[in-house]
């Protein structure tokens, strides 16, 4: 259980680090499928592209931070419950997100 608990972290840390990746580079299009979407920036393609590259390079922070966290807990799995991995996982990759997309939101609301 633990051990499927740590994978699955690392594997988010990847995957969130692989589609924000193309983001941060601007080169996701403007479109309703992927990305930082919301009307303001599908309105204007300029603010799609500032904030897709501000949120592209948070996530991608969060990413590596989460395959930090994974193997910090690999590391520590022996000595931890599974309990702590869970709130672990809870503080180190939900409350993060959590963060980046009101980041995320503050900066779209900044920018004209």
């Amino acid at each position: 259980m633990k051990n499927m608990l740590i994978l699955i972290v690392a594997l988010y840390g990847v995957l969130l680090v692989g589609l924000a990746t193309p983001m941060s580079l601007r080169k996701v299009r403007p479109n309703v499928f992927y990305g930082f979407r919301t009307a303001k920036t599908l309105s204007n393609e300029r603010i799609w592209y500032e904030a897709n590259e501000y949120c592209g390079k948070l996530l991608i922070l969060v990413g590596v931070m989460s395959i930090v966290l994974a193997m910090i807990l690999w590391w520590l799995r022996e000595t931890l419950p599974a309990s702590a991995i869970l709130i672990a996982i809870l503080v180190g990759d939900i409350f993060p997100l959590a963060v980046v997309l009101a980041a995320c939101f503050m900066y779209l609301k900044r920018l004209e």
